[in-house]
């Protein structure tokens, strides 16, 4: 029996100091237009992954895009911060969306649009057999649609056989200063460690 070895590593990988959109937009772009049927895109948590997404859908308004998430919460606090864009779930929304080139909606409402030209599909890590959104995604990677799944955590899902070459994956991930912290013992009682840690402590600092 041979056994295929998947890719443990993203080589792809750009190092940003702001968010994606801010500086490297560009690059994001192009590797959302490539021709694949399903791309992993992965970045530390805050640096903007989400929103570049959007970025990319509003430079592209001939493209049937939909972005999935996984919560009714997710999918009201982008609408916060996109308010021209029609974002909401259920039928209802659905019935009076479904021509819409660009629709922000959860996972489940997602199903319901058909002939898409892209599905992103935020929190793809949820794919794995723990998850309790695990039928649902599987049924939209199933969909003769272009995917992206948008994760912080690439590890969960990145032996999939969808992600067999390096081609079709890519991570930002913030240049994050890396600080020395000194550890050691001491007999001080822990609430007077988290009041020094409240004030700002200098001490409070380095202990661990």
């Amino acid at each position: 029996m041979n056994t295929i070895e998947y890719n443990r590593e993203i080589n792809n990988t750009h190092e940003i100091d702001e968010y994606i959109g801010v500086s490297h937009q560009s690059q994001f772009n192009e590797f959302c237009d490539r021709d694949q049927e399903i791309l992993l895109l992965s970045g530390d948590t805050g640096n903007g992954k989400t929103q570049a997404l959007i970025n990319y859908a509003r430079q592209r308004p001939n493209l049937k895009t939909s972005l999935l998430c996984p919560t009714q919460t997710l999918v009201k606090n982008l609408s916060l911060s996109n308010p021209d864009i029609p974002a909401g779930f259920g039928l209802d929304f659905y019935k009076e969306y479904s021509e819409s080139n660009f629709v922000i909606t959860t996972y489940d409402t997602g199903l319901m649009f058909e002939n898409r030209d892209l599905e992103a599909v935020d929190e793809g890590h949820l794919l794995p057999p723990h998850s309790d959104f695990r039928k649902v995604i599987i049924k939209l990677l199933q969909r003769r649609t272009k995917k992206i799944l948008i994760t912080a955590t690439p590890e969960v899902i990145i032996d999939l056989p969808y992600f067999r070459n390096q081609d079709s994956m890519i991570a930002f991930n913030l240049d994050k200063e890396v600080k020395d912290v000194k550890i050691f013992n001491t007999r001080r009682r822990s609430r007077s460690i988290i009041s020094d840690i409240i004030k700002g402590s200098k001490e409070s600092t380095e202990t661990i």
